[in-house]
């Protein structure tokens, strides 16, 4: 097939209005839970610190620049100087991460609380995740979502976490859309 006849969207205008209308309910839910949208460069001079994380360099005006990782360092350095809980939408690239469910290119939600405890944390995961599947359940041909792993399957919509949890026996689920 010649480019020209390959100019069509590699997904279905159905699926940009579900992605929209996740991202849009998971900026709705941060909102409500008092977080300022952020939004930090994804082009600087400074190398990923991550050991096991990649960046992708490019060559401008003849100096190196790295398209980011994760907004993770200039995320921290907006609270560390009085931010408050913020959260950000990004494009993030990563070498080497290429593949049928990867792509160097992806968008990742990362978030930042100010004064929370980790079951806090927890339990607004729980809220964005339910809150994106609730969004994209509204549309006609979407699947029950549920959380997998290698000895149970439960819905969704069930609570994760109950009482007396221990952090450290927690199983690490697939999400299946």
């Amino acid at each position: 097939m010649s480019h020209q006849e390959n100019w069509r969207p590699s997904c279905s205008i159905q699926m940009l209005h579900i992605r929209a209308a996740m991202l849009r309910s998971i900026r709705d839910c941060f909102r409500g839970l008092g977080y300022l949208e952020v939004e930090t460069p994804c082009l600087s001079r400074d190398i990923v610190l991550d050991a096991w994380l990649e960046p992708i360099e490019m060559i401008q005006n003849g100096e190196a620049w790295y398209l980011q990782t994760s907004p993770e360092a200039f995320m921290k350095r907006l609270i560390a100087a009085g931010s408050g809980p913020i959260f950000q939408v990004s494009r993030v690239f990563r070498s080497g991460e290429i593949g049928t469910r990867h792509n160097p290119e992806f968008t990742m939600v990362e978030w930042y609380g100010v004064n929370t405890t980790w079951s806090q944390q927890m339990a607004i995961t729980e809220s964005i995740v339910r809150a994106a599947i609730s969004a994209a359940s509204e549309f006609e041909g979407v699947r029950a979502a549920t959380i997998v792993d290698k000895d149970a399957t439960a819905r969704l919509l069930e609570p994760w976490l109950g009482e007396g949890l221990d952090i450290e026996t927690l199983p690490v689920p697939r999400l299946v859309i």
